[in-house]
């Protein structure tokens, strides 16, 4: 009966021993169950995080697109401003030109006259201002 009893006993005993490390199992599975629900509520704040931040970079993308679009249409009102002073220029630079071919003809001319003719050209041209 001795080693009956014994034998209940351990086998009692091993019945307990399984039964905590059951337990002990268990709670190390809670544990980690807990643990991973956490770091996944962490990792979802995180992703928020950078979702901000993404839309914070967007909307400086968007400004700078918009300044961009300005800038363009700067850029578009001096082109034609540039297209409208060369023209000009050309305007201006084709009158200084046949101005001087009238000058070039009169002085070609002037040469052709004879002393009486060009005294009286001069007279004619600087006699009034010699009066006042």
């Amino acid at each position: 009966m001795g080693e009956n009893i014994s034998s209940k006993e351990k086998n009692k005993t091993n019945g307990t021993m399984k039964q905590v490390l059951t337990n002990i199992l268990l709670v190390l599975i809670t544990g980690l169950i807990i643990y991973s629900l956490m770091m996944s509520v962490a990792i979802k704040t995180d992703v928020g995080a950078y979702y901000k931040r993404i839309d914070k970079i967007q909307t400086r993308i968007d400004s700078a697109y918009q300044v961009n679009k300005r800038l363009d249409l700067k850029l578009a009102k001096l082109d034609s401003n540039i297209s409208f002073l060369n023209d000009e220029i050309q305007s201006v630079e084709k009158n200084i030109n046949i101005i001087k071919k009238r000058t070039n003809e009169q002085v070609v001319s002037v040469d052709t006259f004879s002393n009486s003719e060009l005294e009286e050209f001069f007279s004619k041209r600087y006699n009034p201002n010699i009066s006042k």
